[in-house]
């Protein structure tokens, strides 16, 4: 996947979704608020703070969350 879909789901009215790793890891994006996406690298905060940095190669797939995993 490259970067450029994400930026275009950010801009495209924000609905949560799920960013998958080539290692299988998975990602919330629960707000627009929470992701910057770099040229070469998404940053995504998430609980107490902590901020991830993922090489945006390592980024497999973009999934929205389903509606009762939102709230």
């Amino acid at each position: 996947m490259n970067l450029h879909q994400i930026r275009k789901r950010l801009r495209n009215g924000f609905r949560p979704f799920t960013l998958t790793l080539s290692s299988g890891e998975r990602i919330e994006v629960r707000q627009p608020g929470s992701i910057a996406v770099g040229r070469n690298v998404v940053v995504v905060l998430g609980k107490r703070d902590l901020f991830r940095v993922i090489d945006g190669l390592e980024v497999e797939s973009l999934h929205e969350l389903p509606a009762a995993r939102r709230n």
